[in-house]
């Protein structure tokens, strides 16, 4: 029998876990590296999961569940630095918040926060349409996000002119 547990994840990425911060490095990379939308018809309140061995981890969060904290040599970096993503200005969207997003993989989008946002602050400008971002001589329009989690293809931002 699976045991099952229930976490949420703040705005800040923050994982709590009966009102408790759950803070030690490696099991914050342990469960992060694990987290995927949740496809197993249970507690579907809790759109995420982590499977770690025989225990279902069920996750709700206040926004996209990872923080991309930091953008260093083409990598997006979150849990402390310790897991990184190649950066793919393709990958980038926009929720309707004004919240800028990555594909993380696992069907999962991170938020783009700190000083990785900073660094790409300067390369995003507002338009009629919505965003655009200069990025390698590319202009591009970032998509719309859609809803948490995300669901069907990931989200791909189409070139506007070169």
């Amino acid at each position: 029998m699976q045991r099952a547990y229930f976490y949420q994840i703040d705005q800040y990425g923050g994982l709590h876990h009966e009102g408790v911060i759950q803070d030690d490095a490696d099991f914050l990379t342990f469960f992060l590296q694990r987290l995927q939308c949740n496809d197993s018809g249970r507690h579907t309140n809790y759109p995420y999961l982590s499977r770690c061995g025989s225990e279902m981890n069920f996750v709700q969060s206040a926004g996209a569940p990872i923080i991309l904290r930091r953008l260093e040599n083409g990598l997006l970096h979150y849990s402390h630095g310790r897991i990184a993503i190649d950066f793919d200005v393709r990958m980038l969207s926009v929720d309707p918040h004004g919240n800028l997003l990555h594909c993380v993989g696992a069907g999962l989008q991170g938020r783009i926060a700190g000083p990785a946002l900073q660094d790409l602050a300067e390369c995003i400008r507002s338009s009629g349409d919505g965003y655009l971002m200069r990025w390698q001589g590319e202009e591009r329009l970032l998509p719309a996000a859609p809803p948490y989690p995300l669901q069907g293809p990931e989200p791909a931002a189409a070139p506007i002119s070169t």
